[in-house]
């Protein structure tokens, strides 16, 4: 079968990492310029501390982002069920992570806290929206067994 006229993945691993990487492609460059918007709005609204809130919170949102993906990567080729309890235990990791720099800046006077908090939650918002439209993108159907 060529690579043409290949349609859809013949295993789940194969499935697995074709929604990674249309993901990938689907939401990295909005975010990244919903990033740069998040930029100039930080720094036109609150100056410098602007600048460094929404600076930290689109580190934080995309580099979350991209290690989920990363982990879909390192785990597609798992069970269902594995691969379903990594994504679970990622995400209470990043809550975890997201507590820890919240505690860490609550007193940070060189950056803006709503401008990190909004950024981080545009972001999300947005990845979260682009991550949908890439899985419908894929055409990956579900297959429930018993």
């Amino acid at each position: 079968m060529t690579e043409e006229s290949k349609q859809y993945a013949e295993t789940q691993s194969e499935a697995v990492r074709a929604y990674a990487t249309a993901v990938v492609r689907t939401a990295l460059v909005p975010c990244l310029a919903i990033g740069a918007l998040a930029l100039v709005l930080g720094t036109v609204f609150a100056g410098l501390p602007g600048l460094a809130g929404s600076a930290v919170g689109a580190v934080l949102a995309i580099g979350s982002s991209l290690a989920t993906v990363g982990l879909i990567r390192a785990v597609a080729d798992q069970p269902a069920r594995s691969i379903m309890s990594a994504l679970l235990g990622s995400f209470m990791c990043k809550v975890f992570v997201l507590l820890l720099v919240g505690l860490a800046l609550r007193d940070a006077s060189w950056l803006e806290p709503y401008a990190l908090g909004l950024t981080v939650a545009a972001l999300v918002v947005a990845w979260a929206g682009l991550e949908v439209l890439a899985w419908r993108k894929t055409q990956i159907l579900a297959v429930l067994t018993s």
